[in-house]
């Protein structure tokens, strides 16, 4: 699986090891990332954090800003 981070791709080690068919949620638990602070596509599909993702999947994340 490949993971960027606001295009930058995410140190292999910081990664979770799936083998399997996995929620969005717990792998952003598994990374250390809120959901609330990202916005995670898979092979260019945004998802919910109850949508799964797969081995194999690009995924990206992208770090959501706000402000006045």
């Amino acid at each position: 699986m490949q993971v960027f981070v606001d295009g930058e791709e995410m140190r292999a080690e910081a990664i979770c090891s799936l083998k399997s068919k996995t929620k969005v949620q717990h792998f952003l638990e598994c990374i250390g990332m809120n959901r609330e602070s990202v916005i995670v596509k898979a092979n260019g599909r945004i998802l919910t954090e109850n949508d799964c993702i797969n081995p194999g999947d690009r995924i990206d994340l992208i770090r959501v800003s706000s402000g006045g």
